[in-house]
């Protein structure tokens, strides 16, 4: 198999989205990735964990600035 790289970019819906397809997958024991899939799969998870962390850190802000 030829192995080429691709350079993609997803918006931060198509990140959410691709995660959720992941998930769903795994739930389902559909897929069974290797080393290099799994790899990929944890640094989806960890950039969109990273979209989620700084989502609730702007609403944090957003309710300490209400409550003053």
């Amino acid at each position: 198999m030829k192995k080429e790289s691709y350079g993609l970019a997803f918006t931060e819906k198509q990140l959410k989205f691709m995660v959720r397809c992941i998930d769903i997958a795994q739930k389902t024991e559909s897929i069974h990735p290797d080393a290099e899939e799994s790899d990929l799969i944890r640094r989806l998870s960890k950039k969109a964990d990273e979209l989620l962390d700084e989502e609730y850190s702007e609403y944090d802000q957003m309710e300490i600035r209400c409550a003053k």
